[in-house]
């Protein structure tokens, strides 16, 4: 049974694969590309680096209503009345992702660009991150990370409404 942690992914640039697939991590932290759980996968990857926009969304707004004459006595004097409900509508873009990877085969460098939603950050940012001797990095919880961008803003290091900028962003809101 697949034991790992999975989102799609559609690589822009960058990558060998083509269309629609899903990035997988293994136990160990190695990742690897394929619509299907693979038990041992020929082509690994490590992350080096992962950077993402944070969310974007569009917002529409959808007015309705209807209004009628309202006629008094003498017929000159005439009375409108309306009535408006306006509907505000949501929705997330994917915004751009960039995945620096390490070829586990050929010691390559690969930089995969992509567009993500909010859901598919939160996996693909969990994920083991290596850095350039290929040791891994200890990866901090959201908490701990938005515990650090407090210490900045507590230090005066960060404006009130960078610390807000970037929780949102942690919190994939």
């Amino acid at each position: 049974s697949e034991k790992e942690r999975t989102t799609y992914y559609i690589p822009s640039n960058g990558m060998p694969i083509k269309g629609k697939t899903k990035i997988r991590e293994k136990e160990n932290g190695l990742i690897y590309f394929s619509q299907y759980f693979e038990k041992d996968p020929v082509q690994t990857y490590k992350i080096v680096g992962f950077d993402w926009n944070g969310p974007q969304y569009t917002t529409r707004l959808e007015t309705t209503g209807s209004s009628k004459n309202k006629h008094l006595v003498p017929i000159i004097k005439q009375k409108r009345t309306a009535n408006l409900h306006t509907t505000e509508t949501k929705t997330e873009d994917g915004s751009l992702a960039k995945l620096i990877l390490l070829d586990t085969n050929t010691k390559q460098k690969i930089v995969s660009e992509t567009k993500l939603f909010s859901a598919q950050n939160n996996i693909i940012s969990a994920f083991k991150i290596w850095d350039q001797d290929i040791k891994p990095i200890a990866h901090n919880s959201i908490a701990d990370q938005i515990k650090e961008v407090k210490n900045l803003l507590d230090q005066n290091l960060i404006t009130e409404s960078e610390f807000s900028a970037k929780k949102k962003q942690l919190l994939g809101l």
